[in-house]
């Protein structure tokens, strides 16, 4: 019942670039130094780079000047972006629950808290939607 690790490593990573670019820095960061200093493996950026690369929320660039840098502003990235991004429309809470005897009262208490969980993930999406890379950056 919880997302993955690389969910919260992703908003790291694209902190970090906007950072780097923001403060004209590089014009692409390399994952090297991502990783570096923000202590993830390099398979692990490079995996959670691919999967922010495939969403089109970054771009890579090869050689010597090569890395990753955003695809647009970090005002119009926002944290439901890269948890899609990650997450690929996993659902927060698995209910696999079926009663045996499907007795009404049993039938419409499951489907209350069917019907609670979701409002519960809407919620989180909804604060994540509200959330911009640009909020986070400039605190």
């Amino acid at each position: 019942m919880s997302y993955s690790l690389a969910f919260s490593q992703a908003i790291a990573i694209s902190l970090y670039i906007t950072y780097k670019i923001e403060e004209q820095i590089y014009d692409f960061v390399p994952t090297h130094e991502i990783a570096d200093f923000l202590g993830i493996a390099k398979p692990s950026v490079v995996k959670v780079v691919q999967s922010l690369t495939n969403a089109g929320l970054i771009e890579t660039r090869e050689g010597a000047k090569g890395g990753v840098r955003l695809t647009r502003n970090s005002q119009a990235i926002n944290l439901l972006d890269i948890f899609n991004a990650i997450e690929q429309a996993k659902p927060l809470f698995r209910l696999n629950i079926h009663p045996t005897e499907p007795k009404i009262e049993a039938l419409a208490a499951r489907q209350r808290m069917v019907a609670s969980l979701q409002r519960a993930e809407a919620a989180m999406k909804q604060e994540l939607q509200a959330v911009t890379l640009a909020d986070l950056y400039s605190g």
